[in-house]
């Protein structure tokens, strides 16, 4: 056990020469100079490789496929459902008018999207016709499946941050169910908590100039949009992996994601409005393949965004154990597992 000791101590110490030798290394005029003209363009491609690599050992392209057609078969009939039990507390219009914002923080504004909405709010008369005991039924049946799309996040994210389940099917598939059944739950309070922020916006209205007033409520209704958008996305980051994250891993991705789906929203509807063709090729068929394509995107948004913050939490992780060796200091070197 001595010895061990001893050995370990020994290569302590040469960590700690080879870092001082590199540290004099860089600090000599010639490197800085070569540094200076190159350092920064390699920096950039090897962060570049390395999170390539990361996207081809995880098949996050793949994943993202399986999420967005998971999403497309089973995430559409929760908000009906929540479409369903939101007219019994708000009227129609209110109703119509707060998923409309809620869908178009999510979607990029376009034609197709107006016609998907309308096509989502045409059906609810269907379920609203059966809400009998075999309604309950198939309500109760539809969260069950409904979960797979929960399932399928689990697995990328899982693949991500390298996780292994050790729990049985049913445990996972029960926690499934229950994220399943707290999606409607939150767009339901958001369908609620919109009118009363608009009737609470509306009250500075009469200390404001007239001109200001829609730029405020736009601007509340906005913000509300977005901590509520990075709420979800916390709770996808933070709850659904087999096991919690460590560090601040689901804050990193939750904001990366917030970001990304802004800017991607944006990008892929001015792409629809002046350079796409799906109408041409696709037929009556070219919103649900705009659907489709944007839910794509957002599916590897969530995965892209769970790769960065790893990528960044590893990166500070490791740089905090070099600091560590370099002070001699005999505090434990973070791990770089995110999981443990």
């Amino acid at each position: 056990m001595l010895n061990f000791n001893f050995s370990k101590f020994r290569i302590m110490q040469i960590k700690s020469k080879l870092l001082k030798i590199e540290e004099v290394i860089n600090n000599l005029p010639i490197v800085k100079q070569i540094n200076a003209k190159v350092g920064l363009p390699w920096k950039v491609y090897t962060i570049l490789d390395q999170i390539g690599k990361s996207f081809g050992a995880h098949n996050i392209y793949l994943s993202a496929a399986g999420i967005a057609f998971n999403i497309l078969l089973y995430f559409i009939p929760l908000i009906m459902i929540a479409l369903f039990v939101a007219t019994f507390f708000l009227d129609s219009e209110t109703t119509k008018a707060t998923f409309e914002r809620l869908l178009f923080n999510l979607l990029p504004r376009s034609d197709s999207t107006y016609k998907f909405f309308e096509s989502i709010l045409s059906e609810i008369s269907k379920i609203q016709a059966g809400r009998t005991a075999s309604g309950i039924i198939g309500v109760v049946s539809l969260l069950w499946i409904s979960s797979t799309f929960i399932s399928s996040i689990r697995s990328g994210l899982d693949r991500v941050f390298e996780i292994k389940t050790t729990k049985i099917f049913v445990i996972y598939k029960l926690k499934d169910v229950l994220i399943a059944l707290l999606t409607p739950i939150l767009l339901i309070i958001y369908a609620v908590a919109i009118p009363i922020l608009t009737y609470v916006l509306s009250i500075f209205n009469q200390i404001l100039p007239a001109f200001v007033h829609s730029i405020w409520l736009n601007l509340g209704l906005s913000l509300f949009s977005f901590i509520f958008t990075l709420s979800i996305f916390y709770g996808i980051y933070e709850y659904i992996p087999s096991k919690p994250i460590k560090g601040k891993i689901s804050i990193y991705s939750s904001l990366i994601s917030g970001v990304l789906v802004i800017i991607a929203r944006f990008v892929f509807g001015w792409y629809l409005t002046t350079i796409s063709r799906y109408g041409t090729i696709y037929g009556a068929y070219a919103v649900l393949v705009s659907v489709a394509v944007w839910i794509y995107y957002f599916a590897f948004i969530i995965l892209f965004s769970a790769e960065i913050s790893k990528f960044i939490y590893i990166k500070r992780t490791k740089q905090e154990g070099i600091l560590q060796i370099r002070n001699n200091k005999k505090k434990k070197v973070p791990s770089t597992k995110l999981n443990e």
